[in-house]
């Protein structure tokens, strides 16, 4: 038989917690904030500030592999902020290598 909403009921819905997650990078270039890429806040640091996963080409180059600077994160749904400064500290090479950044 077909799940129909009671069953589907006893589950917890974690959507509310993936939405508060989820969020929009941004770059600034020549003063001008846009939307860039998107990710998510996969935990904390031991300072309080987020850790933010995301993929690879929302960060660097894939080409030349330079860091792109100026970046920013939001988590508000309608890109108004308030902005979070970003900085990559770490890549997954695609051998899958991890490539600390220093930061």
């Amino acid at each position: 038989s077909v799940v129909g909403y009671e069953e589907h009921a006893r589950f917890k819905s974690f959507e509310p917690d993936a939405r508060a997650a989820s969020g929009a990078i941004f770059m600034t270039e020549k003063g001008q904030r846009r939307f860039f890429c998107s990710g998510t806040e996969i935990g904390k640091t031991s300072d309080g500030g987020g850790i933010f996963l995301t993929a690879r080409h929302c960060v660097a180059n894939t080409e030349t592999n330079k860091i792109y600077e100026n970046l920013s994160v939001s988590f508000s749904s309608n890109q108004s902020g308030p902005f979070y400064d970003a900085t990559p500290v770490a890549l997954f090479s695609r051998n899958n290598a991890l490539r600390s950044l220093g930061a």
